[in-house]
């Protein structure tokens, strides 16, 4: 059987100098894996340029459940982003994170959008990617359950005019009033300023087509990037991402800082 879909390549592992397999997140069957091989309509120059950050139009044989690309066609391979290591690196941390998120043989609509949008932003230069990152990361947790309750604090239901402070192992907020003496005090709590907690607010609650339509000064930006990455860390705690540690490289070389991944 044949079937027609579109997705964007993850990641790939070589098999043979001819065949490699190729982690698709499509549009309606979710995260699947599929052999490509030089054959048939599969040339060896097109061969080469099926590869990760590629968005293809697939032709895909399926036989018990099982994939082959038959046919692939480009729709956008971002290319500009290879020219620029920090941008490639953390367009290739976007790209394992939503492996690690999106599961096989459901509708990945919602994956595949935000990760198509943030490429777009990121190769254009339209956002930062300090605020694309940290974006990218709540958002996509929230997508893959992790969604964080910061609607107000879990005890007393005030949601803003205190200082409030977010639990990043249970996902929630407690206030300055109800932290002394609960069980909360003796967790990791991490103030919020007002600004980053509207910018959390933000990224968990606005409708996909305005997710990126904010902006946040260099200070708050900064609070929020280490928190959304602890976050993700702490909820991902059995994935693996080499390209976040290859982003903070390029930014510390870039920058002459030391910023080491969350932990």
């Amino acid at each position: 059987m044949i079937i027609k879909t579109e997705g964007m390549i993850l990641s790939q592992r070589s098999y043979r100098d001819s065949e490699k397999f190729l982690t698709i997140l499509t549009r309606d069957q979710g995260v699947i894996e599929a052999k490509l091989r030089q054959f048939g309509q599969i040339k060896r120059s097109q061969f080469n340029l099926i590869g990760p950050l590629g968005y293809f139009r697939f032709d895909l044989f399926v036989l018990k459940q099982r994939y082959t690309v038959d046919a692939a066609e480009k729709i956008e391979d971002f290319f500009p982003l290879r020219y620029d290591v920090e941008k490639l690196a953390l367009a290739g941390y976007f790209c394992e994170l939503t492996q690690s998120l999106a599961s096989p043989r459901e509708d990945a609509w919602v994956y595949l959008r935000l990760l198509l949008n943030t490429l777009a932003l990121l190769e254009k230069d339209r956002r930062s990617p300090a605020f694309l990152k940290a974006v990218f990361e709540l958002r996509a947790l929230s997508l893959g359950g992790f969604m964080p309750d910061l609607v107000c604090c879990k005890h007393c239901c005030q949601f803003e005019g205190k200082k409030l402070y977010f639990l990043p192992f249970a996902g929630t907020l407690v206030c300055s009033d109800c932290l002394p003496g609960s069980p909360e005090n003796n967790q990791l709590h991490i103030p919020l300023a007002p600004p980053v907690l509207a910018a959390m607010r933000y990224i968990l609650y606005k409708e996909a087509d305005k997710l990126f339509q904010f902006s946040l000064a260099d200070k708050p930006l900064e609070q929020l990037g280490k928190i959304t990455e602890y976050y993700t860390l702490c909820h991902m705690e059995n994935s693996k991402f080499p390209s976040l540690q290859l982003y903070h490289q390029f930014v510390n070389l870039s920058t002459g800082e030391n910023h080491e991944p969350a932990t």
